[in-house]
């Protein structure tokens, strides 16, 4: 009897584990594009990449048509990071909008700039992202950005 109690802790503990978020997938709506920019900032390209869904969407002003795709996404980004600058991006403000128990939109605004030109004004953005919750971890289902007039 003992023996089965702990086999049965140690199942229902395992499917735990399988439904909570790693530790590279924030656990709330609203830390998602936070951890995004500290990921980015940092050039942690595989924290960046475990933030999208499989199928994400990125529309930015530098991308002609949109991307489509976490490896299509990551492909674009990458060009960011391998340099001898790194990129660092800040988010301002941003407004979580729930739809329903596994969906939100995110907007808000951030600036990005580059650790060669720290005198320099940094970019300023803002951003509308779409999130859905797959197997307990908020997930970037698409992603525009836009600039902001100066």
């Amino acid at each position: 009897m003992r023996s089965a109690l702990i086999i049965l802790s140690a199942l229902g503990c395992l499917a735990a584990c399988s439904l909570a978020p790693t530790s590279a997938e924030p656990e709330t709506v609203s830390s998602v594009v936070p951890a995004l920019a500290d990921a980015f900032s940092a050039c942690n390209l595989d924290k960046v990449a475990s933030l999208y869904s499989a199928s994400a969407e990125f529309i930015a002003p530098d991308t002609p048509k949109p991307i489509t795709g976490r490896d299509a996404v990551m492909k674009h980004l990458v060009g960011a990071c391998s340099s001898s600058y790194k990129p660092i991006m800040k988010v301002l403000e941003q407004r979580v909008y729930r739809l329903g128990s596994d969906g939100a939109v995110i907007s808000g605004t951030y600036t990005i700039g580059r650790t060669d030109r720290a005198n320099d004004a940094p970019w300023a953005g803002s951003f509308v992202i779409t999130l859905v919750k797959t197997g307990g971890a908020w997930l970037i289902q698409s992603q525009a950005t836009f600039t902001q007039p100066t």
